[in-house]
């Protein structure tokens, strides 16, 4: 049979566990809210970076149209040699 000063042990361990979690639960809280932060943060930045490479692609291309059909077919060009290649392999 229990005694009060059992139950009265038993009491404080649980409260001293209940408040270590509760702790820990706060400092993840806490952590994960920074995380949240900061990545939104990063996105926005990368946003921005995006709309800029954006901008200035545009204006590239709109300066030097006939270069920019030239390199696409280039590529469109090397890549179907490289399929071709990879196809008579099989």
């Amino acid at each position: 049979m229990k005694t009060g000063n059992q139950d009265s042990r038993i009491d404080d361990v649980i409260a001293k566990a209940a408040s270590g979690v509760r702790g820990a639960v706060d400092k993840t809280a806490e952590a994960s809210h920074h995380a949240n932060q900061s990545i939104r943060k990063t996105a926005h930045q990368l946003h921005k970076k995006e709309q800029q490479w954006a901008k200035s692609s545009g204006a590239y291309i709109n300066r030097h149209p006939f270069l920019v059909v030239g390199c696409a077919v280039a590529a469109g060009f090397l890549l179907s040699k490289v399929l071709q290649r990879s196809e008579s392999d099989e």
